[in-house]
């Protein structure tokens, strides 16, 4: 499925404000979490995370790197 741009920037701003509110959690037990809450199939959050990274250039990629690593 392709993401229009607005969809994309829409779930960028989504994992990057789940990852600040926990930024102690490792990145697969957050992603485990977020399926868990949401009723998504384990594993989507982090696909859908991967797909974002390989969208997403310049600045917005390094900002994420940034937030992955809080």
């Amino acid at each position: 499925m392709v993401l229009s741009e607005k969809d994309r920037l829409d779930k960028l701003h989504f994992y990057s404000e789940m990852f600040i509110k926990h930024k102690f959690k490792k990145i697969n037990e957050l992603t485990r979490t977020i399926d868990q809450k949401y009723h998504l199939e384990l594993g989507q959050s982090l696909r859908d995370i991967r797909d974002l990274l390989a969208h997403v250039k310049g600045i917005s990629y390094l900002i994420l790197i940034f937030l992955l690593k809080i």
